[in-house]
Formats: structure tokens, C-alpha cells, sequence
């Protein structure tokens, strides 16, 4: 089987895409482990916590939702 892997290039002529056929694709990934984890309580713990704010807290949770936009 030949890899026929096309590429789409910018005006520069930089491979910004590639075009791979299916059957190279399910070869390439069959046997990869998935990159997500199972998350069990356990797992979890490490992250319970709580902070002192000398601020008010609703104040302190939009400042830092703010940052995500």
C-alpha cells in the first residue's frame, strides 16, 4: 500500500493541511492508547483545596473567569 498523503500549502508554499487516505490513518492509530484519563474520586483529591481570600469571593471568581475571554 503506498502512503498517498497529500499536502495543502500556503501562498509561501508551507504545508498548512495534509490529506491522508483512511486506511493509513486506522493503521497508524490501531493500538494507541487513549490520551484521556479515567477520573475517579481518588484522582481527584489531589486537587480538593480551599483558599483564603482577603477579597470578596464573587468579586475574585469573576476577576479570574474574566481571563478566560
Amino acid at each position: 500500500m503506498s502512503e498517498n498523503i497529500e499536502y495543502i500549502v500556503n501562498a509561501r508554499g508551507e504545508r498548512i493541511k495534509a490529506i491522508v487516505p483512511i486506511d493509513f490513518l486506522v493503521k497508524r492509530l490501531k493500538g494507541k492508547k487513549s490520551s484521556s484519563k479515567k477520573l475517579t474520586r481518588e484522582k481527584l483529591k489531589k486537587y480538593v483545596g480551599s483558599i483564603k481570600l482577603s477579597t470578596d469571593p464573587l468579586k475574585y471568581q469573576k476577576k479570574i473567569r474574566s481571563e478566560w475571554n
